[in-house]
């Protein structure tokens, strides 16, 4: 799988930045509360909407995506597409994709986006902090298998220098804050995907 991910930006030009990255399946990210972390994240980058659309007809995409939905199971795989840039920086990457609760206000989700971010003001072992929403680029909400849900509501990519730099930040206590505070009150149960 690995292998053909990483051959698609030479079968589909439209993508102009490709990266996977492997779980690094530290104690925390296996035994969290709303799941354990997933085993790979694939961030693909792309100049446009238009090149975004091209490669989610592409032939290339849809095979791979035939061949990823035999092989894992249908309730790890997640997606969101937004409009922010992600720029991969060397480290330690944490990236969490988050769905809310039906009803949930779009003031509650900005109030949600605003914590998130202040963490990489107030952690100092937070290279990076970005949050993303769905809504700033819409997208269909629904799987390649039907209306599963699997595209998500909101993005985020905390960077960090080191392991030990993340193992501070996830029981940092106002991480934890955040976590309780601020997330759960709006998550839908069982829609946390993480690396």
């Amino acid at each position: 799988m690995l292998k053909a991910i990483n051959t698609l930006p030479q079968k589909i030009p439209e993508i102009l930045q490709s990266t996977v990255g492997s779980d690094l399946r530290l104690p925390g990210g296996q035994s969290h509360p709303a799941g354990k972390n997933r085993s790979m994240a694939w961030l693909a980058d792309f100049q446009t909407r238009a090149h975004f659309e091209a490669f989610e007809s592409h032939s290339a995409h849809l095979d791979l995506m035939a061949k990823f939905e035999a092989a894992i199971d249908p309730e790890s795989f997640a997606a969101i597409q937004y409009a922010q840039p992600s720029i991969v920086l060397p480290g330690v990457h944490h990236i969490v994709m988050l769905d809310f609760k039906e009803g949930t206000k779009h003031e509650d989700i900005l109030k949600l986006q605003t914590s998130m971010l202040d963490l990489g003001r107030k952690i100092k072992e937070v290279s990076r902090m970005a949050v993303a929403l769905a809504d700033e680029m819409p997208a269909k909400q629904a799987g390649q298998s039907g209306g599963d849900r699997s595209n998500r509501s909101l993005l985020a990519l905390v960077d960090f220098t080191s392991i030990e730099a993340y193992q501070v930040y996830e029981k940092h206590p106002e991480h934890l804050a955040c976590i309780e505070q601020n997330i759960k009150p709006l998550l839908l149960p069982g829609s946390r995907a993480a690396i």
